[in-house]
């Protein structure tokens, strides 16, 4: 049986949750088990794994915004995501990096403002956490390697 693709991201309805894209993946008539995803999200993860961390600050606060970004990096001040900007050395550099991985791997699928969805929706996959609840509370590696493995799993 040959995949089918699924649509361009423009053809897509806005989904904001991940029981929205099964219902959605069900109407089209498809079976997650065969849809062939855009080697893109492989790529924008692989991608983001090489960049500086203000480089990982600035693509994160444009994907999510500030405030988000700044929940992810541990402070409440949006003025330190400007200063991770401008001189690197975040609080948090690795839940932001993989902060940024899920939201790339969302976003290239769908876009930002899925990706801003993703991070505040509860996920059956975390617990009924919102992976920002996640990432924020996360204490060590394997928890954002897992933030980054639901989001693949999600899209």
């Amino acid at each position: 049986m040959v995949p089918r693709m699924v649509r361009k991201p423009a053809q897509c309805p806005v989904l904001t949750t991940v029981s929205s894209l099964a219902l959605w993946v069900r109407e089209e008539g498809l079976n997650m088990d065969t849809i062939n995803l855009p080697d893109r999200v492989a790529q924008e993860v692989r991608r983001v794994a090489k960049l500086s961390e203000s480089a990982v600050a600035r693509e994160l606060s444009v994907l999510l915004g500030l405030r988000l970004t700044a929940a992810i990096g541990g402070v409440t001040e949006t003025r330190r995501v400007h200063d991770w900007i401008e001189r690197g050395n975040p609080r948090r550099p690795h839940a932001l990096k993989a902060a940024l991985q899920a939201a790339v791997s969302i976003a290239s699928i769908y876009d930002a403002t899925a990706a801003r969805a993703w991070f505040t929706s509860a996920n059956p996959s975390l617990g009924m956490r919102s992976p920002l609840a996640f990432v924020r509370d996360a204490s060590d590696v394997a928890h954002y390697d897992r933030l980054v493995t639901v989001a693949v799993q999600d899209v």
